[in-house]
């Protein structure tokens, strides 16, 4: 089970990483170990995008006419530079406006797996937009004044911990049913 848990999510993974390297293009030109290190910097600690996954996307984004390189020496090491074509430039105007709906229906989705009520999710909507790599202010954090950042992050903590009290109180919930039925079959 845990081996097919693993794939739906790479494959929710995969599918999200099109648009954050598009976003990551749009702001300007990269090459792969920069755009790896800024997603890994930025996820929150939630990936470790492996190297495999990043430059099979750069390949599909490439062939796909969204992205192109050029290469360049440092020293003896060749780097591919990446940047948007004007096709991945109006790909990724689109993906910005649809924003909003893309993350209405994802959290949504989540309110219905968890089982909470989809206004318990607001503020994290609200949080994960404005961290959004295709947010229409992608300098939102750094735009802010240190005392902003420090409370809008203590604000996303307690949002995080809340969700793991929830996800405790399932945990509890399912070892209860667990017990339960256990003691059935002793019975």
């Amino acid at each position: 089970m845990e081996f097919i848990a693993d794939k739906f999510e790479n494959a929710m993974k995969k599918g999200f990483i099109h648009s954050i390297i598009l976003s990551l293009l749009n702001r300007g030109p990269c090459h792969g170990y920069q755009i790896k290190k800024e997603i890994l910097d930025n996820n929150l600690g939630y990936w470790n995008l492996q190297d495999s996954t990043l430059y099979t996307v750069l390949k599909q984004l490439t062939v796909k006419g969204l992205i192109e390189y050029n290469e360049e020496y440092e020293g003896e090491r060749k780097k591919k530079i990446y940047h948007l074509t004007k096709k991945g430039e109006d790909l990724y105007k689109i993906i910005s406006k649809r924003q909003d709906r893309i993350f209405n229906s994802t959290f949504s989705l989540l309110s219905l797996i968890l089982q909470e009520k989809e206004s318990e999710f607001t503020d994290l909507v609200h949080v994960m937009k404005l961290f959004s790599p295709v947010s229409s202010d992608p300098n939102f954090f750094e735009s802010k004044s240190i005392p902003e950042r420090i409370l809008f992050l203590k604000e996303l903590k307690a949002n995080t911990l809340k969700r793991i009290e929830g996800l405790q109180n399932i945990v509890l919930n399912l070892d209860t049913k667990i017990n339960l039925l256990k003691n059935t079959m002793n019975d």
